[in-house]
């Protein structure tokens, strides 16, 4: 299987390579690209937000999970069900927090789901 862009393995991005200064920030950002290819979310507001999460909510136990442009509902995820009562103050600070991006849908629907 080829990696790469398929002719000669001629790498995509080149000048991409070694910016981790650890192994694991590298295959965290592999694994959301793949479950962003996965789930069809490769909408440019979902990009923007996945990559400016950590600045906007560090301290938030929520991720962004994926996002449908068609009905501008994004779904955030948490791992238990008490995130989930601590996160659900904050939605609507959260929601304000991202249409204020640029690219936001006007009608943005944010809501939780719970993953283990």
């Amino acid at each position: 299987m080829v990696w790469e862009d398929g002719v000669n393995w001629v790498p995509l991005d080149p000048h991409a390579r070694g910016h981790h200064r650890i192994f694991k920030s590298a295959v965290d950002q592999v694994a959301e690209a793949m479950m962003a290819d996965l789930r069809g979310n490769t909408d440019p507001f979902f990009k923007q937000v996945t990559t400016s999460w950590e600045k906007l909510f560090p301290t938030l136990a929520a991720r962004p999970a994926y996002y449908d442009a068609s009905s501008g509902v994004l779904c955030l995820s948490v791992s238990s069900v008490q995130q989930t009562f601590t996160v659900r103050n904050h939605l609507p600070a959260v929601k304000r927090a991202l249409k204020k991006l640029p690219g936001a849908p006007r009608n943005l629907i944010v809501r939780m789901e719970t993953h283990r």
